[in-house]
């Protein structure tokens, strides 16, 4: 309903915890309902939390464009979004 009108060609983007939910929801946007453009962030905030944590390790100057907090429940961790790090 709420994506009645949208043009099919407008660009999707998705994200979730790990990247399964995302998968799931970018093939039901495509091939449920006719969207050519969506895409999900591969593996999920927790990679890209991971991703940025690396860099950052690895001294390189970078921010987290997450601005948010992440439960992860099966590794009892949660990860900050903004302030970056985690655990």
């Amino acid at each position: 309903e709420r994506l009645k009108g949208v043009p099919r060609d407008t660009p999707l983007r998705t994200f979730c915890t790990g990247g399964i939910r995302c998968v799931k929801v970018n093939a039901w946007l495509q091939q449920g309902l006719g969207f050519r453009n969506a895409a999900a962030l591969k593996g999920g905030i927790v990679s890209y939390a991971s991703y940025v944590e690396d860099r950052r390790d690895a001294g390189e100057d970078v921010e987290s464009m997450f601005d948010g907090a992440c439960f992860v429940f099966d590794h009892v961790r949660r990860r900050s979004g903004g302030g970056g790090g985690g655990g």
